[in-house]
């Protein structure tokens, strides 16, 4: 976005919007990694394997 904004086919709103977006993505992100330990954990219990045996 910032390189179409550099050569005029974006404007500076355009930018601002994806960035906005971009940081509301981000911002997800530590959630759902708290989350996904203690549902690997469970799953491992259920499988009867290791939580390590699941690739990250």
């Amino acid at each position: 976005m910032k390189a179409r904004r550099r050569s005029g086919t974006a404007s500076a709103l355009d930018t601002a919007q994806q960035e906005s977006v971009l940081a509301q993505a981000r911002a997800t992100i530590p959630p759902l990694e708290q989350t996904l330990a203690p549902a690997r954990n469970l799953l491992a219990v259920l499988l009867g394997r290791t939580p390590e045996s699941f690739s990250t």
